[in-house]
């Protein structure tokens, strides 16, 4: 009878104790797959309004597009990648 309490308890604690562990292990070592933000892993930005989300996007791309033009003012037409110049082409319409 003690054997089978003993057993019993024994379960117990590894139903509770399993998950808790691996929870912990994703949470430290993959926070991409419990799509979580947190201090060192944030995937989304918050925008208070439409004009607020419209402006970073257009602040985001006026970046992008400074980035290559300092590039081709540093090194030339011919440095670009032709995933950079397809964007350049891409902003010039």
């Amino acid at each position: 009878m003690h054997r089978l309490q003993t057993t019993k308890r024994f379960v117990t604690v590894l139903i509770i104790a399993v998950p808790a562990i691996v929870f912990t292990w994703l949470i430290i070592k993959k926070p991409g797959l419990l799509l979580i933000d947190n201090y060192f892993y944030k995937t989304h930005q918050d925008f208070y309004s439409v004009d607020h989300k419209y402006n970073a996007e257009k602040t985001r791309k006026q970046r992008e597009i400074d980035a290559i033009l300092d590039k081709i003012s540093k090194t030339g037409m011919d440095s670009l990648s032709p995933k950079e110049k397809k964007r350049l082409k891409q902003y010039s319409k």
